[in-house]
C-alpha cells in the first residue's frame, strides 16, 4: 500500500468522521461553540477508522459511535435519552448504508466483499459512490425535526424501541453475513434496503408527529389568546360602564348643587358637596407613574369588584420598569388572573376571605413582584417534589 493510497483512505475516513459530527450537531442544542470538543470528536473518529488500515482488528466499527455519544453528552443541552436516541439512529443509518453499498458493488463487480478492500480503481470508485450515498442519507436525516418538547412519553418510548429493534436487526444481519458460508447478495441487498427504508420511515413519522404536536400546541395557544382577548374586552367594558356611571353621577351631583344654590340653600349644598367629596375619596384609583400599569390595575380591580374579591394594593412608583411595558403588564396581569382564579375556586362555606394582595419592591438590582391570595387546598397538585399547574391544560 503506497503512502498516497493510505492518505486517500485517511481522507475518506476523515470525511466519514466529519459526517458523523455534523449529524450529531444538527440534532443537539449547542448554545456556545465548542471548537476543542469538535476537533477531539472529529480526530478520534478519523484515527479510529484509520487503525483498520494498519492493524488487523476485529470488526468493532460500532465503537466509533462512542465518541459522538460522549460529545453529545458534553456539549448538548438536550436530555441524555434524546442524544442516545439519535446516536442509535445514526449508527443504524451509517452501518446499514455501508452494508448496502458493499453488497451492491459486490453484485456489480461479481466479486465478494473482501475484494472491495483491495487497493485499486474498483475500491476507489466504491469509496466515492458509497460516501456520496452516505452523505445524502445523513444530510436528509439531519433536516428532520428533532425537538421532543411536545412528544408524550409513550410516543417517545415507542420510537426509541423501534430504533433499538432496527439496530439489533442490523447487527444480526451483519453477524449472519460474516458467518454464512454461502452469500446470497440479492437477499442481503433486500434486507439492507428494507432496514434503511424502515428507519427512514420511522424518522419521518417522528418528524410528522412532532409537527402535528406543535400545531396542536399552537392551536391551544391561539385558543388561550382568544380567551384572554375576550377577558380583556370584558374588563374594558367594565371600565367603560364604570366611567359612564361616574359621568352620569357627576352630572346628577352638579344638577343637585345648582338647584340648591339657586334656592340659596348654601348650607345643604355645602354638606352635599362634602358628602360627595368623601364618597369620591373612597373610590379606588391607581397612580403608579405608568399609565399602562394604572389601566391594568383598574381593569383587574373592577373584575375583582364584580366577583366580591378585595384588592389590597401597596402603592409603588413604577415610572421606571425593569421590563418593557408590554412584558411587565403581561407578567402582572397573569399573576392577578391566577390570583382571581384561585379565589374563585374557594368554596362559599370556607372561612377564607377572598382577597388579592399585590406589592412591588426593589433590593439592589432585583425587582420583586409579590402577589398573594388564598386558595382551595383541594386544587393543589404535586408530582413527586414539584408543584404542577392545576389548570385543565396543565
Amino acid at each position: 500500500m503506497t503512502w498516497m493510497w493510505s492518505l486517500f483512505e485517511i481522507l475518506i475516513n476523515a470525511f466519514e468522521s466529519y459526517l458523523i459530527l455534523v449529524f450529531i450537531k444538527s440534532k443537539s442544542d449547542i448554545s456556545d461553540p465548542h471548537w476543542v470538543a469538535d476537533w477531539i470528536c472529529f480526530l478520534a473518529g478519523t484515527v479510529f477508522f484509520s487503525l483498520f488500515l494498519f492493524f488487523e482488528m476485529p470488526p468493532i466499527d460500532l465503537l466509533v459511535f462512542v465518541f459522538p455519544l460522549l460529545y453529545a453528552f458534553f456539549v448538548s443541552t438536550k436530555k441524555w435519552y434524546q442524544s442516545l436516541f439519535w446516536i442509535i439512529n445514526l449508527a443504524v443509518l451509517f452501518c446499514t448504508t455501508n452494508g448496502l453499498s458493499s453488497h451492491l458493488f459486490s453484485s456489480i463487480y461479481s466479486s465478494n466483499i473482501e475484494q472491495l478492500l483491495l487497493p485499486g480503481f474498483n475500491r476507489f470508485f466504491f469509496l466515492i459512490v458509497s460516501n456520496a450515498i452516505l452523505f445524502l442519507i445523513l444530510f436528509s436525516a439531519s433536516r428532520i425535526k428533532h425537538e421532543f418538547t411536545y412528544l408524550s412519553w409513550p410516543t417517545l418510548i415507542s420510537f426509541f424501541a423501534v430504533s433499538i429493534c432496527l439496530f439489533i436487526a442490523e447487527e444480526c444481519l451483519f453477524f449472519v453475513q460474516t458467518n454464512s458460508p454461502q452469500i446470497n447478495l440479492f437477499a442481503y441487498n433486500l434486507c439492507y434496503i428494507s432496514l434503511l427504508f424502515c428507519l427512514l420511515l420511522s424518522i419521518l413519522l417522528l418528524h410528522f408527529q412532532i409537527e402535528s404536536n406543535e400545531r396542536e400546541n399552537q392551536y391551544k395557544s391561539e385558543a388561550n389568546l382568544y380567551a384572554m382577548t375576550e377577558q380583556h374586552i370584558q374588563e374594558f367594558e367594565q371600565m367603560y360602564d364604570d366611567f359612564n356611571a361616574r359621568q352620569h353621577d357627576f352630572k346628577h351631583h352638579v344638577e343637585m348643587l345648582e338647584r340648591m344654590i339657586s334656592h340659596n340653600d348654601t348650607e345643604d349644598a355645602h354638606n352635599y358637596l362634602l358628602n360627595y367629596k368623601s364618597t369620591f375619596a373612597n373610590s379606588r384609583y391607581f397612580l403608579t407613574g405608568n399609565v399602562s400599569v394604572d389601566a391594568l390595575l383598574t381593569a383587574k380591580f373592577l373584575t375583582m369588584k364584580a366577583n366580591n374579591i378585595t384588592f389590597k394594593f401597596s402603592p409603588y412608583p413604577l415610572s421606571v420598569l425593569p421590563l418593557s411595558v408590554i412584558d411587565f403588564c403581561s407578567v402582572v396581569g397573569n399573576l392577578l388572573d391566577n390570583a382571581i382564579e384561585g379565589n374563585l375556586r374557594i368554596t362559599p362555606s370556607s372561612s377564607s376571605q377572598q382577597i388579592v394582595s399585590l406589592s412591588f419592591a426593589r433590593t439592589h438590582e432585583n425587582f420583586h413582584i409579590i402577589c398573594e391570595n388564598p386558595c382551595n387546598p383541594r386544587t393543589l397538585r404535586k408530582r413527586q417534589n414539584t408543584w404542577i399547574s392545576s389548570k385543565t391544560a396543565g
